[in-house]
């Protein structure tokens, strides 16, 4: 038993050790498992670093969905005050439940987004791709995310939590999966743009 515990503490404490200073990259994804991608789409060098990070989680187990979720993490680098930071959102419909995914396919129903750090998803994560951006791009994120939460609505496979993190994706340059099906869950969706993109 004492050799599991460390093993598992050495999985969990060796991403925090390697790097000379923590960053959003290295909290959010530096564990050695084939869930998690990093890319660097930047068009130029600029002081401070900035992730978008797309991420999925399989909420089957915990009974929370049936389809799992879809999220977005915006990590910033601050090089002068040696700081990160990140923030994360996802698209809800307001209220939860199976009636209210069934009215969200026939048309929108109220929608809010949700603080995914408060909410514990990122230790949840089953999906991460993480994307290195220029200040613009990050900015681009923030303001579509600003868009979406203006308008308040949610409707499964049109504005759904999937359907934001694809706009925010498209939007910087990204490849995406096309989304016709049911079967374009949000860890496959995350999992089709870790393997599409490079």
């Amino acid at each position: 038993m004492k050799r599991k515990q460390c093993l598992i503490a050495l999985a969990v404490c060796t991403p925090l050790l390697i790097a000379n200073q923590p960053t959003i990259a290295s909290e959010l994804g530096a564990r050695a498992e084939p869930r998690v991608k990093k890319i660097d789409i930047r068009t130029a060098s600029e002081e401070d670093r900035y992730f978008l990070v797309f991420c999925a989680r399989d909420d089957t187990a915990t009974s929370k969905s049936m389809t799992g979720h879809a999220f977005l993490v915006l990590g910033k680098d601050d090089h002068a005050a040696k700081l990160s930071s990140q923030i994360a959102f996802g698209l809800y419909p307001e209220k939860s439940g199976a009636v209210e995914m069934v009215k969200s396919r026939l048309g929108p129903v109220p929608g809010k987004f949700l603080d995914e750090v408060m909410n514990g998803s990122l230790t949840a994560t089953t999906y991460r791709l993480i994307v290195e951006v220029n200040s613009a791009q990050y900015r681009d994120a923030m303001h579509i995310r600003d868009q979406w939460a203006k308008r308040g609505e949610y409707r499964l496979l049109e504005r759904d939590c999937v359907s934001f993190i694809e706009s925010v994706a498209k939007k910087v340059g990204l490849k995406t999966p096309e989304r016709k099906r049911f079967d374009a869950l949000p860890e496959q969706f995350v999992a089709e743009m870790m393997r599409i993109n490079r």
